[in-house]
């Protein structure tokens, strides 16, 4: 079975991104959950309660403090085979160079496309609502 690929667009540009085989995305999945675990913890917060929106800053930022997040974002994105329109091989390190809005938005792509079956019931747009209360605080 080949693996699905995906058109993103970044900056008025095409980009494709490929589905993780399942040994990466096994790999990733407990990685990558460590870091959206308190943000889904946000979902259930009601408006004007600050505590749990405080709480789960904290655990987030928390988790940011190591290196391993700076890893895990450069594995997420070479392993997605992020790619420009024509094939041509992206290096990271330039490409998003002053460019973090954009690497946000891949790495939220290539998250939703690898395990939004895991997170059922719009997790993934419930979660982009929560980011300006996140953004505020």
């Amino acid at each position: 079975m080949l693996l699905e690929s995906k058109t993103v667009e970044l900056n008025g540009s095409s980009y494709q991104i490929t589905q993780f085989t399942a040994t990466k995305g096994v790999k990733f999945f407990r990685k990558v959950s460590k870091y959206l675990s308190p943000l889904v913890g946000l979902m259930g917060a009601k408006d004007g309660d600050g505590d749990a929106v405080s709480q789960a800053i904290e655990a987030l930022l928390d988790n940011l403090g190591d290196d391993s997040f700076d890893i895990l974002v450069k594995e997420l994105v070479t392993s997605s085979g992020f790619v420009g329109e024509d094939g041509t091989q992206i290096k990271f390190d330039y490409f998003f160079a002053g460019n973090y809005g954009s690497l946000i938005t891949l790495i939220t792509e290539i998250v939703k496309f690898n395990y939004e079956t895991v997170f059922q019931g719009g997790v993934f747009e419930n979660l982009s609502a929560q980011i300006p209360m996140i953004v505020d605080q």
